[in-house]
């Protein structure tokens, strides 16, 4: 959806401290005016989800690795220099020390053999506050035979351009996400993807999170 996405990257960029809605074609709907810009996102999302397109196709957006200097991402900042500091290198031996290190928010590791799969190492904590279902059963799976493909394909693609720039990259991203227990949730967050090298051919994927807004759907 281009247009969205044109309008996320314009509130994004200028941040605006004061949004106006208007529902075109309502003749009685009065403006809305939004003052956090978290909410605004959480209200445009509400339309985008009543409108006949596929409301479950996550949104992805690019951002600049510069706003890491911003002092609200700083869980983000601390995490991209532990990286740097090991020049993006990881032995086999030391993956789950880097799934387990909290400067590394508890997101998700996932390996891709030959850059062909993508395997699940570690999956995101965030999951635990909101479904009790025990997801280290997923450990070792490749993601194509996970549940909520809806919302796991789209966002692991990111993953595989991650592992073939082998730069780090910083995303936006908007998605309803279906839990084992049937709960939907439409979630807001940043996440930093960092590729991880071996002495092999094989690389590694850290999703290093920043929650933004979580709301049941």
């Amino acid at each position: 959806m281009p247009c969205f996405e044109r309008v996320l990257e314009l509130l994004l960029r200028y941040e605006p401290h004061r949004v106006v809605i208007e529902q075109v074609g309502r003749l009685h709907t009065p403006l809305e005016v939004v003052m956090n810009l978290d909410d605004v996102f959480a209200r445009l999302r509400h339309f985008q989800l009543s409108t006949p397109e596929d409301p479950l196709s996550p949104n992805i957006m690019k951002l600049s690795l510069g706003r890491l200097t911003q002092g609200r991402r700083s869980g983000l900042r601390a995490a991209f220099e532990a990286w740097k500091a090991a020049q993006g290198y990881i032995s086999t031996e030391d993956v789950q020390k880097v799934a387990d290190n909290p400067v590394f928010g508890g997101g998700a590791l996932a390996w891709l053999p030959n850059r062909e799969r993508c395997v699940i190492e570690a999956w995101p904590k965030t999951y635990g506050r909101y479904d009790k279902s025990g997801y280290e059963r997923f450990h070792g799976a490749d993601i194509r035979d996970l549940p909520d493909s809806k919302y796991l394909m789209p966002t692991t693609r990111s993953y595989f351009t991650t592992a073939h720039q082998q730069a780090p990259n910083l995303e936006l991203v908007e998605a309803v996400l279906t839990l084992e227990n049937g709960s939907r949730y439409w979630g807001r967050y940043e996440r930093l993807l960092l590729p991880w090298r071996t002495r092999g051919s094989d690389v590694f994927i850290t999703s290093v999170p920043r929650l933004r807004l979580v709301s049941p759907c």
